[in-house]
């Protein structure tokens, strides 16, 4: 006698097999079973696939059902088009979405937010407006939760006129909202318009959150009121959290030295535990204010605490000038480096150190490439000037399926300025400002593609469109001046940094390398006023394990270093004509022996004299300040001259001497 086989049977075997955890032959029992499995039984099979988060097969079970005619319950879809959303899947969910709409079926708020929100997530912002446009024609009434979403779409893309839009017209005045809004005024740096909606919190008598706190701290840093954030950082009802403190880290400009110790020190003194977030924005900050021991000794602690170190902070730490016994100690734990972080790591220690056939051999062995790999590797590419490879090195890695970051762009844009390449790199800006990929530091590189190449006038217009931390885009520009000797447009220039102490540095080299005396001792005098000191040049080199550090006019050198620099000199202009650049001496001296003389005790010569005289091979040395045309043209010959390869990493890149050429072309 034939088995009965019913919907009732077989919901009790599909509720068997989920208790059982044999989820698997659900599908199984629902394919062999066409003509008796109803819609609600398909439906239910997704829900318990869903449940264990399956999301593959209960697609599977919803082809099933879309060939027999049935549709699933618009929970269940919007259940699918969650899980896809989590998985990242956002073209899966949005073919959901799409059936909902070709099926006429009521769509619900709550989905609507789920698609909004994926969109937000995959950065599908295109798309992400075509729905919202779609809700509008359809009048559909928003809740709190989908017009906060849909405000913080439109806040992603800058478009601030539609995000206040939606939130006058809809009763959406909670503290999330305003968060996401005032955040949003923050990063298009409309201070004034974030200021104004705080005001109006305020009046509501609604009460700031921590989140709220930490946006209006970083409104505070990002405007330049470093004293206002630290004000609200010190009066406002929540302990600080680990976020808190790195915004107001992340906000120190290099003036800010005492606000920095002091936000350092209240933060070990409370029982918060370093985040690797805020050992990276330790470590920059103390990088930029050239305390290098101080960012070093936060990298020690971390290490002692066991908390892990991003590639970006050893990529900061690498990068710096005062890196070079760091990057062989960190070598010579890598050196069997099996897993594709450590490989990583080595990679940067050997291309910051311009070794970049060793380099590329360790990025050539990593199988599966991500972001972060290519981006170390394209950091080595900036770091090297080579701008060619770079842009080669983005359509390799879009082939490959890896979606590029607004560091991979940055260090691509800075790149191509490196070597000139000023019409690749607008036509990339340009490409990024509609994709909506643009970042205030990505503006910042563009900036300095123009100063660099003396393109005064268009990098002063787009610094003038900058909000976020301006100085970094003027101190771009006002570098071009001293490239150039634009005086003139340095000193209008000056007027929007003259706190930051290294813009008055500047402006005293301008004057200085035109031989504009009079200007000169104006600015030192204001310096000395206001007791705005020089950043001192310092050059290291490595000998024998050991450290050796010279700034100009060093004590410390010795007799053979000097009679060596004297006698070289005599052979490099015999041989190629060197003739001494007098527009990098940086104070009056009267006679043109002594001038000469002084340009042959800057930091880097004086390095270089110590290398040649006790080494033999290659001379690797790292600067903290842009290396001077003088100093470029002479290592330059006596590279040829000795036949050795001589590499000097400043600032700005590193210039690989060699046979009588640099690598740069004499583009730095």
């Amino acid at each position: 006698m034939q088995t009965l086989v019913t919907n009732s049977v077989l919901d009790t075997l599909i509720g068997f097999f989920a208790k059982s955890n044999n989820i698997c032959k659900i599908h199984d029992v629902l394919a062999q079973h066409t003509k008796i499995a109803n819609e609600k039984l398909h439906d239910y099979a997704m829900q318990l696939f869903l449940n264990a988060n399956l999301s593959k097969d209960a697609d599977r079970v919803y082809t099933l059902m879309l060939n027999r005619g049935f549709m699933p319950s618009d929970i269940t879809i919007t259940r699918m088009m969650s899980a896809h959303c989590k998985a990242k899947n956002i073209k899966r969910a949005f073919e959901l979405f799409q059936a909902l709409i070709q099926k006429r079926r009521p769509i619900s708020v709550i989905t609507y937010t789920i698609i909004l929100l994926a969109c937000i997530n995959n950065k599908e912002f295109t798309l992400g407006h075509q729905i919202y446009y779609d809700l509008a024609r359809n009048k559909i009434t928003l809740d709190k939760q989908l017009a906060s979403t849909a405000i913080k779409l439109f806040t992603e893309t800058n478009n601030m006129i539609e995000a206040e839009k939606i939130f006058r017209n809809n009763n959406v005045h909670d503290i999330v909202t305003y968060n996401i809004l005032i955040s949003g005024y923050t990063k298009t740096c409309d201070y004034e318009s974030g200021l104004q909606l705080y005001s109006q919190l305020m009046e509501t008598g609604l009460k700031p959150d921590l989140e709220l706190c930490n946006t209006m701290i970083k409104l505070y840093c990002e405007s330049g009121n470093m004293e206002k954030a630290i004000e609200l950082f010190t009066s406002m009802r929540y302990t600080p959290s680990q976020v808190t403190y790195n915004i107001l880290v992340a906000g120190t400009t290099p003036r800010d030295t005492k606000e920095l110790e002091e936000i350092h020190e209240k933060f070990k003194s409370s029982n918060l535990s370093l985040t690797p977030e805020l050992c990276s924005s330790l470590i920059a900050a103390y990088f930029r204010q050239d305390n290098y021991a101080k960012g070093f000794e936060v990298y020690r602690t971390a290490i002692s605490q066991n908390v892990p170190i991003s590639l970006n902070t050893y990529a900061k730490l690498l990068g710096s000038f005062a890196s070079l016994q760091f990057s062989y100690e960190l070598e010579s734990t890598l050196k069997n480096a099996q897993n594709t972080f450590q490989k990583c790591v080595l990679m940067l220690c050997y291309g910051f150190r311009s070794e970049y056939n060793r380099a590329k051999e360790i990025f050539d062995s990593i199988k599966n490439k991500d972001v972060d790999v290519w981006n170390c590797y394209l950091r080595i590419l900036t770091r090297g000037g080579n701008g060619q490879a770079s842009l080669t090195a983005l359509e390799k890695m879009i082939s490959d399926g890896v979606e590029p970051d607004n560091l991979s762009y940055n260090q691509i844009v800075s790149a191509c300025g490196h070597r000139f390449m000023v019409k690749e790199a607008e036509e990339l800006y340009g490409r990024l400002q509609k994709e909506y990929k643009i970042s205030s530091v990505t503006t910042n590189c563009m900036i300095d593609v123009y100063a660099r190449t003396g393109n005064m006038e268009k990098a002063e217009q787009l610094a003038r469109t900058v909000k976020r931390s301006p100085h970094r885009a003027w101190t771009a520009v006002l570098a071009g001046c001293k490239l150039y000797n634009d005086h003139e447009r340095g000193k209008r220039i000056l007027k929007y940094i003259s706190h930051l102490p290294a813009s008055h540095t500047l402006m005293a080299n301008i004057y200085a390398s035109m031989g504009k005396w009079d200007e000169h001792a104006e600015i030192k005098t204001f310096m000395n006023t206001n007791r705005i000191s020089k950043i001192p040049g310092l050059s290291i080199v490595l000998i024998k394990g050991r450290e050796h550090r010279f700034k100009v006019e060093d004590k410390q050198v010795n007799p053979e270093m000097i009679a060596y620099l004297k006698r070289v000199r005599e052979q490099i202009s015999k041989k190629y004509g060197y003739v001494p650049d007098e527009s990098c001496i940086l104070k009056e001296i009267p006679t043109l022996e002594a001038k000469v003389d002084h340009l042959w005790q800057h930091a880097e010569k004086l390095a270089l004299s110590l290398a040649i005289l006790e080494t033999t091979g290659n001379i690797l040395i790292t600067k903290n300040l842009r290396m001077c045309k003088d100093c470029h043209e002479a290592i330059k010959w006596i590279a040829d001259l000795e036949k050795r390869k001589i590499v000097v990493v400043d600032n700005s890149r590193a210039h690989v001497f060699e046979n009588g050429t640099c690598d740069c072309g004499g583009r730095y």
